[in-house]
Order: structure tokens, then sequence, then C-alpha cells
């Protein structure tokens, strides 16, 4: 199977529970990949990441993914509501 991303991607982490790649770019959003369904999905938050996403942790038994980016900030994200839900300055 061969996946095309619209965009250049920097960092991964991979959700083993439920098949799903989660990438950024430099345009400081989160592009998921479901690869049981090779769809494509975007995850992105106004008061969230500002420049570019250098870091990216996945908890899945916990249902979070830990994101860092260049600005400093850390966010957490719940994989289940695909909300924010916490931000660290």
């Amino acid at each position: 199977m061969v996946h095309q991303f619209s965009v250049e991607i920097h960092c991964m982490a991979w959700d083993e529970i439920n098949d799903i790649l989660y990438c950024s770019a430099n345009d400081s959003k989160i592009y998921l990949w479901m690869v049981k369904t090779d769809s494509e999905k975007e995850l992105y938050d106004a008061d969230g990441h500002q420049s570019m996403i250098s870091s990216m942790i996945m908890m899945p038994k916990l249902q979070f993914l830990a994101t860092g980016d260049y600005d400093g900030k850390l966010i957490l994200w719940d994989t289940i509501s695909m909300n924010k839900k916490y931000k660290y300055e």
C-alpha cells in the first residue's frame, strides 16, 4: 500500500490500537492517516500550535497524543474526541 500526503511530513507517531499514523508538517497541523481505510484527516485547533510541530508521542492506552512545537508549547490531545485536552506554555 502506498499513501501520498499532500504536505511534507516532519515527524510521526503510531497509534497501534487504532492503526492510525499521526503526522506533522510545517503548517502546525496534525495529519491522521487511517491505515485500515486509507483515508486522511486533519487535526487543528486555532489556539493550538502556531509553529512547526517538532515532536509527537503517542500514548495509546491512555488515548492521548502529546505534541511539542518550536515555540515551546506542549499540547495533550484526546484521540477519542480529537480535541485539545491541555496546553502547556
